[in-house]
């Protein structure tokens, strides 16, 4: 999360001003979270069953929730209109990284579950989170919401292809 903060920061003035980008990575919703989280664990005493009850849920139907409004503002024109950015960003996120990932994890020797467990973080959709994130931060939000919803639909047909080529070749 920090560094697309800092890469859509840097993009989106058109000059890198370390200064602004700090304070935008310190003031950004996602990043703020995750260092309350990171406050909450190091708490001197458990949080009340409650409360992580409820919080629990809420986390639970963040992402099914997001990909329904996401859905929702879906449009193909606007998927055509980008379809260039779309097919490269798509396909790098879920043939081109895990080539390189997987590629190199076989090279030194990984197999079996620890290679199944590299392939699982490599070869997945982009982050619903993303989508928001280029929205806030008044990046291309469209183009972040259409690669999120086709690399979700296409990223069932990588990555069963992933595991039946590794399988195949006898790594997993």
């Amino acid at each position: 999360n920090v560094l697309a903060v800092f890469t859509l920061e840097t993009f989106r003035g058109g000059t890198f001003n370390p200064v602004k980008i700090l304070w935008g990575v310190l003031k950004n919703p996602m990043i703020l979270g995750a260092l309350g989280g990171l406050l909450c664990k190091f708490l001197p005493f458990p949080l009340p069953a409650a409360l992580l009850k409820c919080l629990k849920a809420i986390a639970a139907s963040t992402t099914p929730f997001s990909l329904i409004v996401l859905g929702a503002s879906f449009t193909l024109q606007g998927a055509v209109s980008e379809l260039k950015e779309l097919v490269f960003t798509v396909f790098g996120r879920l043939v081109l990284a895990p080539a390189i990932v997987l590629g190199a994890a076989i090279y030194v020797g990984i197999r079996g579950l620890e290679l199944a467990s590299i392939m699982a973080f490599t070869a997945t959709p982009c982050a619903v989170a993303s989508f928001a994130m280029a929205q806030q931060m008044d990046s291309d939000g469209e183009l972040a919401g259409n690669c999120v919803i086709f690399s979700s639909a296409l990223s069932c047909l990588t990555m069963f292809l992933w595991v039946f080529a590794f399988k195949n070749l006898g790594l997993l």
